[in-house]
């Protein structure tokens, strides 16, 4: 039996551990916007490592490539934004006579009022598609938020050392090293896995824009530029990046819709069987079925900006699990990813 000050001890610690979850709760928002900076601080540092290497500090490198950046995005946008802006107005105008095209096919009613067909899961895409377009609140939100990642990211790439001391402190003293070494492997596997990322996302854009293009299908730019964005969402991204391009098909003609299932398929062939072995020799690889769990997981937790995050987050956890617990804890010999030390 608990003698009294146990038993206060107990409460106490109880009481915290879920002051702790609600306070997580609470803020996990800004905790994935704290951790999108964390890994576009990664990426910025991962740019720099060559200036650094010639000599230059991490003020100096970090500038360069913040400049180099701005200026290819405005070299880009000079080059190539008219004809993305043109042909973003033509899939978003296109789009709801493929998603008719599609309701006819099907024989379910996706657009309009409840009718004969039903709506489709109980919501009709035309409310996605409006609130998707009309409401100015959330692209506002959208690109606060990703202000605020881009000054956090410049920040935490100006001083690692800074808020690596400061996170460390947060733990007992005998704790330090284990989590200084943890921060390294993190750090250098996030590293790792967001250039190789980068290297599937780029091929993948340029294979389906170029397939795309080949075709004849409308907005073959933007059909690229969203299927390599979405190559960045593990397992689910490559589905909602063929989606588009689906619907564009269907407004052509069945053949260009078979033409385009048929680069998509090749392309994922490509990347599955071509890339992603060349790619990840050096990089980090998850097993997919340990990525599938975590989209639904983090996404469940953290909601669509979570989905966004879950593989650099699986990243993470992936290496904690296997340095701090299988390695360290349990005292089984593991290849921890971007551990410098051997297993």
């Amino acid at each position: 039996m608990m003698s009294t000050s146990e038993a206060l001890k107990f409460w106490l610690t109880a009481a915290a551990v879920a002051a702790g979850f609600v306070l997580f709760w609470l803020l996990r928002d800004a905790l994935v916007l704290a951790f999108a900076a964390i890994v576009l601080a990664i990426l910025l540092d991962a740019v720099g490592r060559p200036l650094r290497g010639l000599g230059a500090n991490q003020t100096v490198a970090l500038t360069v490539v913040c400049v180099v950046i701005i200026l290819a995005g405005v070299a880009l946008v000079l080059l190539v934004g008219s004809q993305l802006q043109t042909q973003a107005s033509d899939l978003f105008r296109q789009l709801p006579q493929g998603i008719r095209a599609l309701e006819e096919r099907l024989g379910v009613q996706l657009i309009g009022q409840e009718g004969a067909g039903g709506r489709l899961f109980g919501h009709s895409i035309a409310d996605v598609l409006q609130e998707a377009a009309s409401l100015g609140r959330m692209a506002a939100g959208v690109m606060t938020s990703a202000l605020v990642v881009a000054i956090g990211a410049v920040f935490l790439a100006a001083s690692p050392h800074l808020y690596r001391v400061g996170f460390v402190k947060l733990f007992p003293v005998s704790q330090h090293g284990r989590i200084e070494s943890f921060l390294d492997a993190s750090g250098r596997a996030l590293q790792l896995w967001l250039i190789g990322q980068l290297i599937s996302m780029t091929i993948v854009g340029v294979l389906v824009g170029l397939g795309a293009w080949l075709i004849g299908l409308p907005a073959p730019l933007i059909l690229g530029l969203v299927a390599g964005l979405m190559e960045f969402i593990p397992v689910i991204g490559p589905v909602l990046g063929a989606v588009p391009a689906v619907l564009l098909a269907i407004t052509v003609d069945m053949n260009a819709v078979l033409w385009t299932l048929g680069i998509f398929l090749a392309v994922q062939q490509v990347e599955s069987n071509v890339i992603t072995p060349v790619v990840q020799r050096n990089m980090v690889e998850i097993p997919p079925a340990l990525l599938l769990l975590a989209v639904v997981v983090v996404g469940l937790i953290f909601g669509p900006s979570g989905v966004l995050f879950a593989a650099p987050i699986t990243v993470v956890a992936f290496v904690a699990v296997k340095k701090l617990y299988v390695r360290e804890t349990l005292g089984i010999p593991t290849p921890v990813p971007g551990d410098r030390t051997e297993a």
